[in-house]
């Protein structure tokens, strides 16, 4: 995804970022995933209205707990778990949208649109 010279790059297991147009890139990828226990990165989301706001899933296979939604507010340096109320979601997180209205952050896996 590429937005003003800010882009995510998704190689599933890691996120690299740049902001000069691809010259030079950045690994922050979020946590939530070790070789023992992999959760790949199912989806990246820049917030439409801020291109430092980025939203990532990670998830396991169908019928595992797991999946996850992190939120970094600076181009990926932290990372904050935005999973909510159920912290092993039973379905897999598979992807985000930003609504460019008012913000709002959708979440879509197999269970419907959250």
């Amino acid at each position: 995804y590429q937005d003003g010279g800010a882009a995510q790059a998704n190689r599933r297991e890691e996120l690299r970022v740049t902001k000069d147009r691809g010259v030079s890139w950045v690994v922050r990828t979020p946590p939530g995933a070790s070789a023992a226990d992999p959760a790949p990165i199912t989806d990246i989301t820049v917030d439409p209205s801020n291109r430092d706001v980025v939203y990532v899933t990670r998830s396991r296979r169908a019928g595992q707990a797991g999946g996850r939604v992190y939120r970094s507010t600076d181009a990926g340096r932290t990372w904050d778990d935005v999973t909510g109320p159920d912290p092993d979601m039973q379905a897999p997180a598979y992807v985000t949208a930003v609504d460019p209205r008012d913000g709002s952050v959708y979440l879509g896996n197999e269970t419907g649109v959250w």
